[in-house]
Order: C-alpha cells, then sequence, then structure tokens
C-alpha cells in the first residue's frame, strides 16, 4: 500500500488557540503533526507536548491546531513563541495569525488565507526583527536548521476547495535580517499527507517501504473496519501520532492526548479535543 506524502521536515512548534499563559511564560518546542488533504476535505491531528526552551519541565495541555473560522485553521512550524531576556513577548505566530486572519477580512471568498498569510509574515519579519535589534543574542537561539525561525500553515477552503498558503521566515545572515519565503503548496484529487515535526516513523510508514511500516499498515487496515467511512482519514492521521508518540527515540520530544479534526464544506468538525481547548466543539 503506497500513500501520496508531502513531506515538510520541520522543526515545529505550535501553541493553544486559547493563548495559555503556560505557552508565554515558558516558550515550548516539540511535537508532531500529521495532516491529510484533497480538494475538498483537510484531516488533521497533532499531540500536546511542549518542550520548554529554559529547561523546566514539558507540557502536555497545549492546542496546536488554532481554528481560525469554520473553514480555516493556522498551524506553525519553528519558534512560535519568542521571549526575550526581560520577559517580554517577543512574538507569538498563534495570536499574528489570529489577528492577520481578522485583519484579512470577514466574508469568505478566494484571496481571504491567502491575505491573512501575507498580513501574518509581514507581522513576523517585523517582529522578529525588532527583537533583533533590542535583544540579539536571545533572539538568535530561535534560529533552527537551515537558518529557519518558523514557518506558518494557513490552510482552508476557499470557494469551497482546498488550500494551504505556507510562508517559511528565516534568517538572512548577510543582512542579519529576517526574510520571508511564501509558497502554495499543491492540492490534488488524490489524498495526500503531509507530516511536521518528529516525522520520521510518519514518513517511514507512508512510504510503505520497510517492515515495520508494513506491520503498521497491516495494523491499521485490520482496524480500520471498526471506523466509520468518512472518519478513517482523519483516524489515521491520529494513528500515525499516536505510533510517533509511542515509538520515537525521542519519546520525550512528543507526547499527551491527541486533537484532532476535519474541515469540510460543512465546517469544522472535532473528532477528538482536550478539554482545555477553548473552543466549542462543531
Amino acid at each position: 500500500m503506497q500513500f501520496k506524502i508531502k513531506t515538510l521536515a520541520l522543526p515545529f512548534l505550535i501553541f493553544a488557540s486559547c493563548f495559555n499563559t503556560g505557552a508565554e511564560e515558558q516558550g515550548a518546542r516539540g511535537t508532531i503533526i500529521v495532516f491529510g488533504y484533497t480538494k475538498t476535505e483537510i484531516d488533521i491531528a497533532a499531540d500536546s507536548r511542549a518542550i520548554s526552551t529554559n529547561g523546566r519541565p514539558p507540557l502536555d495541555d497545549y492546542c496546536k491546531i488554532v481554528t481560525l473560522d469554520e473553514h480555516s485553521l493556522f498551524t506553525a512550524a519553528g519558534t512560535a513563541i519568542q521571549i526575550s531576556s526581560t520577559g517580554r513577548i517577543a512574538w507569538n505566530a498563534s495570536v499574528e495569525a489570529v489577528g492577520a486572519f481578522q485583519q484579512a477580512g470577514t466574508t469568505s471568498d478566494v484571496l481571504l488565507l491567502k491575505r491573512a498569510a501575507k498580513i501574518w509574515a509581514a507581522n513576523m519579519v517585523s517582529d522578529i526583527n525588532q527583537s533583533l535589534k533590542i535583544d540579539q543574542t536571545i533572539t538568535k537561539r530561535g534560529i533552527e536548521a537551515h537558518n529557519r525561525f518558523l514557518t506558518g500553515l494557513f490552510m482552508g477552503l476557499e470557494n469551497d476547495s482546498v488550500v494551504i498558503y505556507q510562508v517559511e521566515l528565516f534568517f538572512d545572515p548577510g543582512t542579519q535580517q529576517a526574510i520571508q519565503h511564501p509558497s502554495i503548496i499543491p492540492v490534488y484529487s488524490t489524498r495526500h499527507y503531509g507530516t511536521l515535526g518528529k516525522n520520521e516513523i510518519a514518513n517511514e510508514i507512508l512510504l510503505d517501504q520497510t517492515d515495520f511500516a508494513k506491520v503498521e499498515l497491516q495494523k491499521w487496515i485490520s482496524t480500520a473496519p471498526q471506523v466509520p467511512v468518512g472518519d478513517r482519514p482523519v483516524n489515521f492521521a491520529i494513528y500515525l501520532v499516536q505510533i510517533t508518540i509511542t515509538s520515537h527515540s525521542k519519546q520525550g520530544d512528543v507526547g499527551g492526548p491527541i486533537d484532532a479534526l476535519i474541515v469540510t464544506k460543512a465546517g469544522t468538525r472535532w473528532v477528538q479535543r482536550k478539554p482545555t481547548c477553548c473552543c466549542q466543539q462543531k
């Protein structure tokens, strides 16, 4: 069994749509996100663990899927919250995403998410550059592999069709400033899966080339008939997140309850979600 896979090999970090203060006090890292998509549906699942950047114990109550409206969501990879040496919040990617989406407009049209991604990118570049100006040493600690600060994904339906806008934010050593690289992830009629964070295990299973992958896929195939047909894609994403939590070599980086939702023309439907996530279940 082969799956179409779009691998986003990024260190991943995301914060609660409720913006809980624990995240803002500490900053955090660590996660596994799996999402499937066609032209008409998004299925996404995420763990809840956040690893503190200041040595505090990890937290397992973060809502890593940020819903923007009934048909749109946001995720971010990398240093999504940066705390200065004085405790000031230099940037918060999730807060900026919600603000950018509201600024982009209230009507669902073909450019709403694209406008939101553009506004978010400009605001984040400004926040990061201001932080570099004020507190360069601390700010540079947020630089990940390949000089990346973070990547934001705005996902949802525009004119009843799924769109995924990606913005990567990098540190440019030449100018010593943040720069942005926007792009659009192609969406096809056939289902594809994307993975973020500690994604080695999920990708191995999706590629279906090793004995481990074949065994795990057979386990899924044997249990899938117990799941309603319409929920199987999102439950497969949940399954991949769970395998990562139980099998990853760096288990301390992933864990906690798994949140998952489906986005279609009918709206957003949470399949499972922690009580600490603030928004009402649809």
